[in-house]
């Protein structure tokens, strides 16, 4: 499924005192409410897209490879990240790809088959079963080939229609027999790490929070192989006292009066805890 002249990173992080794995509760966010929560977690997931490697923007040379997928799932190795996350992916295609079997006129294509394939035992429970089996791999079969366009860095229609539907139901056998097809590309469609996205915004904060720790120990540890994260400050507390004159009380015919400013004084304190 991955491009040709392409390999996957064999690559294992060495989790035996990774910070997801020691963590004991989970990490919690004072930020103000739900929209202030909800704020904070684009923001981070937002930040992990922009700052850390996947399959199709390799970022490393040396270590895990693929981070976002780590972020997502936390397996070791970074094979088996990028093939629960093709899963995942897949799942998605395949069910899309199947509503638009089911609202499309390819749906009688599917009946027709089944009618051929199994009218003759004059059964229409068993004629509806096979068509039905016929579009799930038919919905599948197309997913392949969403799933090969994505690898490529193209982006592809979330939402088929006629023109960016590919695979025909004879197309099918062609394809398993290891045809190159792809997806066609769409101009307002979504890319791998949209779908990254999509399944970032669904995750645990706080496991994906703590994964990122991971994945900071293990690039560090590149550089310097005995950096803990446990050894390192983990609350931050910061105070302010914030002083200002009134402006009514600052006038030259207030302050003649009173013979001084009238001062407020306002303390803020912000406390984060990793």
């Amino acid at each position: 499924m991955t491009p040709a002249n392409t390999s996957v990173s064999g690559y294992t992080m060495d989790q035996a005192d990774a910070p997801s794995l020691s963590a004991v509760d989970e990490r919690r966010i004072e930020s103000g409410g739900f929209l202030g929560e909800l704020a904070e977690g684009l923001g981070f997931y937002e930040y992990i897209l922009d700052r850390f490697s996947c399959y199709t923007h390799q970022t490393r040379q040396s270590g895990m490879i693929y981070e976002v997928e780590y972020a997502l799932y936390g397996h070791a190795s970074d094979v088996k990240n990028f093939e629960t996350a093709l899963n995942r992916i897949m799942w998605i295609r395949e069910g899309m790809n199947m509503l638009y079997l089911i609202a499309s006129d390819h749906r009688s294509e599917a009946n027709a088959v089944a009618e051929t394939l199994v009218g003759w035992t004059g059964n229409q429970l068993i004629v509806m079963l096979t068509a039905a089996a016929l579009m799930a791999a038919w919905a599948y079969a197309e997913s392949i080939l969403d799933v090969r366009a994505l690898l490529q860095g193209k982006r592809v229609a979330f939402f088929k229609s006629e023109e960016s539907w590919v695979l025909s139901i004879q197309g099918i056998e062609n394809l398993l027999c290891g045809g190159g097809e792809a997806a066609k590309e769409d101009t307002f469609g979504m890319t791998y790490e949209d779908y990254l996205r999509v399944l970032l915004y669904a995750s645990n904060e706080s496991k994906t929070a703590y994964r990122v720790m991971d994945l900071i120990q293990d690039r560090l540890r590149q550089r310097t192989p005995n950096f803990f994260m446990a050894a390192q400050v983990y609350a931050l507390e910061i105070r302010a006292d914030i002083a200002a004159s009134g402006f009514f009380s600052a006038l030259p015919v207030v302050k003649k009066r009173t013979g001084k400013d009238a001062w407020y004084v306002f303390s803020e304190r912000f406390t984060e805890v990793y």
